[in-house]
């Protein structure tokens, strides 16, 4: 009896020490498998509108099911209600934007100067400019990764979501990216 007690001891005693580096992390409210910290925080960038150059063959292989519709409405929707703020992916200004200053991003005036030919007379016409999810040519995400090495499960809590829209120069091309705004998320 002495010797199952002293061998139940030593098998308990050695458990606890062991140190397997995993943590049980709670992630969006709920408890999560044991994992290593594969990183505090990294970002990925996901296209969501088919880059210059792809054929709509090799889109659909890389990209299945993406709604970029729900993906921006959804954030766009909880700004504008005032239930999540909006920040400068730029200057991370902590006090961000307000909701009218979203407004004014998504929905916009611009003024177009264009010179008649003939005349030489310049003329300015007013334009109203929207952006929507067609607009949006990737979302950057702020993450933590947690890895369970016995199950081989990788789990990402993203902390912030971040839109960007294209640039395009004179002649129509996409010159690049600009950041929209970000959120972060709880």
């Amino acid at each position: 009896m002495k010797s199952s007690f002293a061998l139940f001891a030593i098998v308990l005693i050695a458990a606890s020490c062991v140190n397997n580096n995993t943590t049980p992390t709670n992630i969006a409210g709920k408890e999560t498998v044991a994992g290593e910290l594969w990183a505090e925080q990294v970002e990925s960038n996901t296209d969501i509108k088919k880059p210059e150059g792809w054929t709509d063959a090799d889109w659909s292989v890389m990209n299945k099911g993406v709604d970029k519709e729900k993906i921006f409405n959804s954030i766009v929707e909880q700004v504008l209600a005032g239930k999540l703020k909006a920040y400068n992916y730029i200057t991370d200004d902590s006090l961000g934007y307000s909701v009218e200053q979203v407004k004014s991003m998504i929905n916009r005036t611009d003024s177009i100067t264009s010179e008649d030919p003939v005349t030489g007379h310049k003329n300015i016409s007013v334009q109203t400019v929207e952006v929507g999810a067609d607009d949006i040519a990737q979302v950057r995400m702020k993450e933590k990764w947690l890895f369970d090495k016995d199950n081989m499960h990788l789990e990402k809590k993203v902390m912030s979501i971040a839109f960007f829209k294209s640039v395009f120069g004179e002649d129509g091309t996409v010159k690049g990216i600009t950041p929209l705004f970000y959120v972060k998320l709880n």
